[in-house]
């Protein structure tokens, strides 16, 4: 199967299901750099896994062939203008060289996770994974919460 539902909204997808100019450049780059993909809506997550040796030597040359073999081949507009790609890495990376990698606004906007677990853990976490708006509690007069909790106080403070 080549769409697998990782919750309500996100679902990990191969390259495959996607419609590209030349679909075989840009599965091939997917492929030879064991990218996982990620679809939420009109989204497209990509999830880049690596040492921080492997981060630090590939990002920019990743960062450049994904936008020339993969975004720029994609045929809906929409989902080019909307990738997102996250470096991953069990490693502790160097807050410069995330700053580097996050602030380079070539192409597509740009992520580093380090001492990542799970790859699909961290992603869900990025998407504000089933995130409730909290609720409104109702005002509760401060008469009332003392008359309930402290009756003999109330009792006294009804008397003045």
């Amino acid at each position: 199967m080549k769409l697998q539902e990782c919750s309500n909204n996100m679902n990990k997808i191969e390259c495959e299901i996607l419609k590209f100019e030349d679909s075989e450049s840009a599965i091939l780059f997917i492929e030879n750099n064991n990218i996982q993909l990620y679809m939420d809506s009109n989204d497209i997550i990509l999830c880049y896994e690596g040492t921080e040796g492997d981060i630090r030597d590939n990002w920019f040359e990743i960062t450049s062939q994904l936008a020339l073999q993969f975004q720029s081949n994609l045929v809906d507009d929409v989902l080019a203008n909307n990738l997102l790609l996250v470096f991953c890495t069990k490693d502790n990376l160097d807050i410069e060289l995330k700053k580097e990698i996050q602030s380079n606004t070539y192409g597509f906007r740009k992520l580093v996770r380090s001492n990542v677990k799970n790859i699909t853990d961290s992603i869900r976490e990025l998407i504000f994974y089933e995130i409730e708006a909290p609720k409104k509690n109702d005002s509760i007069p401060l008469s009332d919460i003392i008359k309930t909790k402290y009756p003999d106080i109330f009792h006294l403070l009804s008397r003045s």
